[in-house]
């Protein structure tokens, strides 16, 4: 989870707050990497926590659309809400009739759950840097 101090927000991603310092309002972080190097996910995980501690956040893709985006969100809510409940040490278990219920319900939060929360997802698949 991300905190705010100081007027910057931790990632608690130590290597990476150690590097930046957090991140510090009115600056732009941009991550670049190669397709498939998994600067989305890592960025939507940062952005997900400050938007649910009330920090707006936008992520601008030039690689997936918005409902893409969307669902890779909902994954990782879902995810998170999910596996602090029902995953053994980290490793995924088989699930029962009553964790796929939860896993469910778990999806089901994370909608409503990106709704409620400050992130603006934009994209403009396709497009490359000039």
């Amino acid at each position: 989870m991300m905190h705010a101090s100081n007027s910057s927000i931790f990632t608690l991603s130590y290597n990476l707050d150690g590097v930046l310092g957090g991140f510090k309002p009115g600056k732009l972080y941009v991550f670049a990497g190669r397709t498939g190097s998994g600067k989305t996910t890592i960025m939507l995980n940062f952005l997900l926590s400050a938007a649910q501690h009330g920090t707006p956040s936008a992520i601008f893709s030039c690689e997936m659309t918005e409902v893409e985006l969307a669902e890779v969100c909902i994954s990782i809510l879902a995810y998170r809400r999910y596996a602090f409940v029902n995953l053994n040490e980290g490793h995924a278990i088989k699930l029962n009739a009553q964790q796929k219920d939860d896993l469910s319900a778990a999806v089901r939060w994370a909608a409503v759950e990106l709704k409620r929360i400050p992130i603006y997802l934009r994209c403009n698949p396709g497009m490359t840097p000039a």
